[in-house]
């Protein structure tokens, strides 16, 4: 299957709250395209709502490697850090959101 239609039946298992199956074809989805930052992204939020903060935040910084320029993100990267108690890394995302925030229209 490709990989755009498993990450859309994957949006419909979140929307759905069926996080199981959202979680096991984006890590499909991922098999197919290690380089898919929104399936990272849904990823992250399956997680956060299977109260698995610390799985969450790695698929996170796995996305931010990948897209280190999306305020939104790596402001979510910051707050979940946060939450796990990993300031360092909660201070270099908000630095980050900050930086590439500046001049842009999010500003």
């Amino acid at each position: 299957m490709l990989d755009w239609a498993l990450l859309g039946m994957a949006r419909t298992h979140i929307y759905l709250e069926e996080f199981d199956q959202a979680i096991e074809e984006l890590e499909q989805v991922l098999v197919l395209n290690a380089n898919c930052v929104p399936a990272y992204d849904l990823l992250a939020q399956c997680y956060q709502h299977k109260s698995n903060r610390k799985r969450a935040q790695e698929c996170l910084e796995k996305a931010v490697r990948l897209s280190p320029r999306s305020v939104e993100r790596q402001n979510n990267l910051g707050d979940l850090s946060a939450s796990n108690d990993d300031y360092e890394t909660a201070s270099n995302a908000y630095r980050s959101a900050l930086k590439d925030s500046k001049h842009s229209i999010q500003e």
